[in-house]
């Protein structure tokens, strides 16, 4: 079973520290691409070693995708998409001044959604419709998708790139682009981005975000066992 403490961690203080030190870029790059790929299929490294979001898809079913606890307005759904589209954003308009993995492929008509920010704004009944209404298959191939893309962005860094800062005509493409809306909920975003060096975005969200959603939604995974055996004891 995967540890976030045991396993992911050591690895975050690592990176924090030694993140901005050039002589050691080699190994913030090494480090940072195998943290990345810690957060994704193993597909999309073509590796052998087992991640946190296969223990989290392996034997995941509908209703624990689509489940939202009582008190907590999120379900693994949302979770998924909420860090990805994020993930998305920050890599290829931030970072690398591309095109979103959003925009290629259609992915918004086949996860059967009708919004394109990060969902941060979402109220509970918003998250519920979402949550009933999204594909599973296309979320988690849309996933896919952006993991390999920000692989590739992240192996082409260079040293000189870790201490750039955001372009204010990136962090407009963002809100232009549908990525935020111009809400408090999800307007503070563009500030918060705005104030980070890449060497920033790379601790927080390229990889420490993204740990604590894929955690939560493990332990989503694990209520949902945990209801239905309350419900139905043998």
């Amino acid at each position: 079973m995967i540890s976030v403490a045991k396993q992911w961690n050591p690895k975050q203080a690592l990176l924090k520290n030694i993140i901005l030190k050039m002589e050691r870029f080699n190994q913030t790059l090494r480090l940072c691409l195998d943290m990345h790929a810690f957060l994704h299929d193993s597909r999309v490294t073509h590796s052998n070693v087992k991640t946190i979001m296969d223990e989290l898809w392996d034997n995941l079913t509908d209703e624990q995708f689509r489940y939202m606890p009582p008190k907590k307005d999120v379900s693994i759904a949302w979770n998924i998409y909420h860090i990805t589209r994020i993930e998305d954003l920050v890599t290829n308009i931030l970072i690398t001044s591309s095109t979103q993995v959003f925009n290629q492929g259609q992915w918004m008509k086949k996860m059967g959604i009708n919004i394109t920010d990060t969902g941060n704004a979402m109220n509970r009944k918003e998250i519920e419709d979402f949550t009933c209404n999204i594909n599973m298959e296309a979320l988690y191939n849309y996933r896919m998708e952006t993991g390999k893309k920000t692989q590739k962005v992240l192996s082409r860094l260079k040293p000189v790139d870790m201490r750039m800062r955001m372009e204010p005509s990136r962090i407009k493409r963002i809100m232009d682009e549908g990525g935020v809306l111009p809400v408090e909920n999800s307007q503070w975003l563009l500030d918060f981005w705005g104030r980070k060096t890449i060497a920033g975005l790379l601790l927080m969200p390229i990889t420490r975000h993204q740990v604590v959603h894929l955690n939560d939604a493990l332990k989503l995974k694990g209520k949902v066992k945990k209801v239905k055996s309350t419900r139905n004891p043998q």
